[in-house]
């Protein structure tokens, strides 16, 4: 990653898929994205292994030098599959 030192070329994207299958054969899917880069230089270690190298679009340091509760309200794309897929439940009244 050495030769790439502009962000535009360090750009990645976490993504969670969530998928739940009703009785009546009916699929529900939820998609949680989150867009960002890869850092230059890693950040507190520790955690998840991508953390300490993923800086997320908005912010100038990595996941792991972010505030948690930052982190889930805004850059968690598991955090946000998992509110679509609760949002996608309570409409169909099942939760």
């Amino acid at each position: 990653m050495k030769k790439y030192q502009n962000p535009e070329d360090r750009k990645c994207t976490f993504v969670c898929v969530l998928t739940g299958i009703l009785e009546n054969g009916e699929k529900l899917v939820a998609r949680g994205e989150s867009k960002g880069y890869v850092a230059k230089e890693h950040g507190t270690l520790g955690g998840l292994t991508y953390i300490p190298i993923f800086i997320p679009e908005g912010f100038e340091k990595p996941m792991s030098d972010i505030e948690d509760k930052t982190l889930e309200e805004m850059h968690n794309h598991r955090e946000l599959a998992v509110r679509i897929m609760l949002q996608k439940l309570k409409e169909k009244k099942l939760i």
